[in-house]
């Protein structure tokens, strides 16, 4: 990148408004909160001169500070992964229909004081021309903790400013695909229910700017359709936004768990799934938060957490 020039940051603050095109919105279901909140921030810093410039550059501590993280490392590892997302998107040109692919984020150069980024021209393209696109404010995704609540808050703002603010009717399995719920979790509707769409909802209503609520349509006596209505808060809700969180209690052991790394994480829940056989949905839960205080109270990543 010697030969190249770059962008330089003059404010130390990434804009905390974006204008988010659509086809970047509905991307893969398998991207994780810290990825799609850190390619918001990437777009929105990136947005006001990606037609001039190709290669962006921003300091590292900034965008740790944006997603509240001060692991280098798990976010280098988060930001390099976004290289295998693909977002997909379809245009109409030439009287031909064109299904379209691209990386959620082309080149990175990373160390400890700067990350250096491009976009791909498919991506630098959609941002450009796109003529549908929805406004998120930044300041909010620092609210959610739940992957779950990130996508659909990002969702119902492409609908909010219609007439009916629906996101529209989805099948049960379109719904779970927009998730990125896995097969083996959360068979049963109930379960399901409770534990995405029931959280989603609970969460953006009390942390967020815009009010949701769910409606189910029936086939006989089973759920077979969902959709969300979506609207603004009015100003003296959105006022209370900061404090939102403050109101929500989260028991300390879930709070200390989501802070750590998301390697930690990630091997806490394999070797949960490999030892716990049990198929309750209620009673894993209540095993998971245990081993959760276990592995608290010791505070070692090196102990067999299912062996007590």
């Amino acid at each position: 990148f010697s030969s190249l020039i770059f962008i330089h940051m003059t404010d130390p603050l990434i804009p905390q408004k974006l204008h988010k095109p659509h086809p970047a919105i509905d991307i893969s279901n398998e991207i994780t909160k810290l990825q799609r909140q850190a390619f918001n921030l990437m777009l929105a810093y990136a947005r006001p001169t990606i037609e001039q410039n190709i290669f962006h550059e921003l300091p590292t501590a900034e965008l740790a500070r944006e997603l509240k993280t001060s692991n280098n490392q798990e976010l280098k590892r988060k930001i390099e992964s976004m290289q295998k997302i693909l977002v997909r998107w379809d245009i109409f040109e030439n009287n031909s229909l064109f299904h379209c692919s691209a990386q959620l984020v082309g080149e990175v150069h990373f160390n400890d004081s700067i990350t250096q980024f491009w976009f791909s021209p498919g991506i630098r393209k959609i941002v450009i021309n796109s003529k549908r696109y929805a406004t998120l404010n930044l300041a909010i995704q620092k609210n959610f903790l739940s992957k779950h609540s990130q996508c659909l808050w990002e969702f119902c703002h492409e609908f909010i400013d219609t007439q009916s603010g629906s996101t529209g009717w989805k099948s049960i399995d379109e719904w779970r695909n927009f998730f990125g719920i896995d097969d083996n979790k959360y068979k049963r509707f109930k379960d399901f229910n409770n534990y995405v769409i029931n959280l989603a909802v609970k969460e953006l209503n009390g942390v967020s700017d815009i009010r949701i609520k769910v409606e189910y349509k029936r086939s006989g006596r089973s759920i077979s359709e969902i959709r969300f209505l979506a609207k603004w808060k009015t100003k003296d809700d959105v006022k209370q936004i900061n404090d939102a969180p403050k109101k929500i209690k989260i028991p300390a052991f879930r709070e200390w768990f989501y802070n750590k790394p998301s390697l930690y994480r990630d091997l806490f829940d394999a070797k949960f799934e490999a030892k716990c056989d049990v198929d309750d949905p209620i009673e894993r839960s209540r095993i998971y938060d245990e081993q959760i205080r276990i592995a608290m109270a010791e505070e070692s990543p090196q102990m067999d957490m299912f062996e007590r």
